[in-house]
């Protein structure tokens, strides 16, 4: 899955500096015909990784949840954000330094993302998840139990066991 995006990342840099590459001819438009097949491996490496990424990270009970977080960030909110800020871009310094910019900011991502998955190696991100969910499922537990089972405290220990059991 890292490996995945890892790949889209580097595709959607070289095809941002090659974009800025072409050369202003007449027929320079026969070019991107070369660089667009990079388009499709960013763009289905991206979301086959992705979707699979939060698949792994998300507990069984949130998975739609997690999918829908994943699409609606990327076409809602990173579109959004992205089309004005490159709309912007692009009128005050031009096409050549949009796309630089993209690609700098992707490169210094890919790095990051990379550095970080080493730093965190050691630790498995689906745990993680499932603990913090399962204290949150914990806590509402004890708060239905106290006021149901006051007076078994083993049931209610019981029942908090169980929930954290579960994934």
């Amino acid at each position: 899955i890292i490996g995945l995006l890892s790949i889209a990342h580097v595709a959607y840099v070289v095809r941002c500096v090659a974009y800025t590459l072409l050369p202003e001819t007449r027929h320079y438009s026969w070019f991107i015909l070369c660089i667009e097949p990079l388009h499709g491996l960013t763009f289905g490496a991206m979301w086959i990784a992705s979707v699979e990424y939060a698949n792994k990270l998300a507990p069984s009970t949130m998975q739609a949840t997690m999918q829908g977080l994943v699409s609606g960030i990327y076409q809602g909110l990173a579109q959004c954000c992205g089309t004005v800020i490159g709309g912007v871009l692009f009128h005050h310094f031009g096409p050549v330094f949009m796309y630089r910019l993209s690609a700098a900011i992707v490169a210094v991502w890919m790095v990051m993302f990379q550095l970080s998955l080493r730093l965190i190696r050691c630790c498995d991100d689906s745990d993680g998840i499932r603990l913090i969910f399962s204290e949150k499922l914990a806590s509402k537990q004890q708060l239905l139990s106290n006021a149901s089972l006051k007076e078994e405290p083993s049931s209610r220990n019981r029942n908090v066991l169980l929930i954290n059991e579960d994934d």
